[in-house]
C-alpha cells in the first residue's frame, strides 16, 4: 500500500472559518464554491498559475442564520438548472426566543451567476427542532431532480425521544421534495412515489424517503448507477456510510 500525499488546492493564508462545504461551480469552469458554516457566508475561488487563489463573495446571510457550535449553514446545493434559472439551495438553522427550526432556503443568483442576485430568500420548507444537535446538513438534487434532504434525530445523545423511528417527525429521516411544484399549502411539491405518499396515517410526513438515521451529514449520488451513499456520523461505536433506498429503515435508535 502506498501512503496518500495531501497536496493544498487553493493555496494557503485563506483565512476560511469552519468551512463545511467545497464544490465546483456548477456553470463556470474552473471557479470553486465554499461554504463557511457559522459566517454563514459562500464565497467564490479561482486558482491562479503560481497555486494561490482569488476569493469573491457569492452571499453572506448572517441574520437569517443562527449560529452555535454545531448550528450555522450547513449545506448547499444548485439547483439542475442553475445555469438557466440561477436558483440555489440551503439549509440552516434558526431561532426565536424559545423556538428553534430548520430551514431550506432558495435564493437566486443574479445574471452572470458569480454573486447572489440580493432578491430575498425563499423559505421552501421549515419545521421545528427540539435541541441544539444533530441537524444533519446534507442537501443534494439527485438524478431525478428532487432535492433530497439530510435531518439527523435531533439529539441528545441515544435519541431518547425516539425521533429517528417516528414517521410523524423530519428528525433522523432522508427527505426528498419537488422544488419546481407547490402543493396546496406548502411551498414545494411532494413526489409521487415518494415511499409513504399513501400511508394509511395521515400524519406520517410524505416528504420522508428513508429513516433510522443519526446523523446523515453528507451524503451524494454514484454518477454511473444513481445510487445514493449516505456519511450517517455514529454515536459510539460505528461511522456508518450506507446506500440508502427509498423507503428503507437503517436502524437508528434501535441499533447503531
Amino acid at each position: 500500500e502506498k501512503p496518500v500525499r495531501l497536496v493544498p488546492f487553493l493555496g494557503e493564508g485563506l483565512e476560511l472559518e469552519k468551512p463545511v462545504w467545497f464544490g465546483e461551480h456548477p456553470a463556470i469552469d474552473d471557479l470553486f464554491v465554499i461554504l463557511e458554516k457559522s459566517r454563514a457566508r459562500i464565497s467564490l475561488f479561482a486558482r491562479k498559475a503560481n497555486g494561490s487563489a482569488t476569493r469573491s463573495l457569492f452571499v453572506e446571510i448572517p441574520d437569517e442564520v443562527y449560529v452555535t457550535n454545531d448550528e450555522g449553514l450547513l449545506g448547499l446545493a444548485f439547483h439542475p438548472d442553475f445555469a438557466e434559472n440561477g436558483k440555489y439551495y440551503f439549509m440552516h438553522e434558526v431561532k426565536e426566543g424559545a423556538r428553534r427550526g430548520m430551514v431550506i432556503g432558495e435564493r437566486e443568483a443574479r445574471v452572470d451567476l458569480r454573486a447572489d442576485s440580493g432578491k430575498p430568500t425563499r423559505k421552501v420548507l421549515e419545521f421545528d427542532v427540539a435541541t441544539e444537535f444533530h441537524h444533519g446538513g446534507g442537501i443534494e438534487f439527485g438524478p431525478d431532480g428532487f432535492l433530497y434532504i439530510g435531518m439527523g434525530d435531533g439529539g441528545p445523545q441515544e435519541d431518547p425521544h425516539g425521533h429517528a423511528q417516528d414517521l410523524t417527525s423530519f428528525s433522523g429521516k432522508l427527505m426528498r421534495i419537488d422544488v419546481d411544484k407547490r402543493a396546496e399549502g406548502e411551498a414545494y411539491g411532494i413526489p409521487e412515489d415518494n415511499p409513504f405518499i399513501h400511508h394509511a396515517n395521515p400524519q406520517v410526513r410524505r416528504e420522508i424517503f428513508a429513516y433510522g438515521l443519526r446523523q446523515p451529514w453528507r451524503f451524494s449520488f454514484d454518477p454511473a448507477s444513481g445510487e445514493l451513499w449516505v456519511g450517517d456520523v455514529g454515536q459510539n461505536r460505528f461511522e456508518e456510510v450506507a446506500i440508502v433506498r427509498s423507503g428503507e429503515n437503517h436502524g437508528w435508535n434501535v441499533l447503531e
